[in-house]
């Protein structure tokens, strides 16, 4: 996973580190951000394992934000700074797949805004202002997309931002929407798809 669709910034610290070495707990803030729909579609054939992926993703981040878990983390150091980390979900939508954890977690919801973040902007330099230390992890979707994005977003207002790489997506699995779709006029234009409908309703039969 490294092939960035959109470029990180230089100062954001991107960590692979397992949960022993990193775990969520010591983060004042955790961007939880949903794959976008719009934009990636799973393989053919891939889609049940798409879910079943993101199902042991939930589990897995939902039992790591349970603090009645952390009396079993033998050897796992937690940042004394942190109480509980506050959980923003950015792009959840009626599609999303984090959905239970954000009923039970999320502080705040950010709307789906792939563009600008206008919103998250606002919220996080509001933060910033009041808590100039506070450390942000960002996770969840497409590790070379959606993820950079809030993450750039995010570091803009000087806080510490890390990318949990252990808990994204890699764009690699899937099938980029605007890729296709180009891809489908140019053979469309050299005469090769002339029967082809994208999308459209099959024919009614008789």
């Amino acid at each position: 996973m490294n092939d960035f669709i959109v470029q990180p910034n230089p100062q954001i610290n991107i960590s692979d580190q397992d949960f022993a070495h990193l775990p969520l707990f010591n983060f004042h803030i955790i961007a939880l951000v949903e794959p976008d729909p719009e934009s990636w579609m799973p393989f053919l054939g891939d889609g049940s394992k798409l879910s079943s992926t993101l199902e042991l993703y939930s589990e897995i981040i939902f039992d790591e934000l349970d603090p009645d878990e952390q009396q079993t983390w033998e050897g796992v150091e937690l940042a004394s700074d942190v109480v509980f980390p506050r959980i923003l979900w950015v792009g959840g939508t009626a599609l999303a797949f984090y959905d239970e954890i954000a009923e039970i977690y999320a502080r705040v919801v950010f709307n789906r805004d792939y563009e600008e973040y206008e919103d998250l902007r606002f919220y996080i330099q509001g933060v910033a202002q009041d808590h100039p230390a506070w450390r942000v992890a960002v996770l969840g979707a497409m590790f070379e997309d959606d993820v950079i994005r809030v993450a750039n977003a995010i570091q803009e207002s000087g806080l510490e931002t890390t990318i949990i790489q252990r808990y994204c997506l890699s764009s690699d699995a899937f099938i980029n929407l605007d890729d296709l779709i180009a891809s489908i006029a140019k053979l469309r234009r050299k005469g090769l798809l002339a029967d082809f409908r994208f999308l459209d309703k099959p024919p009614e039969t008789e």
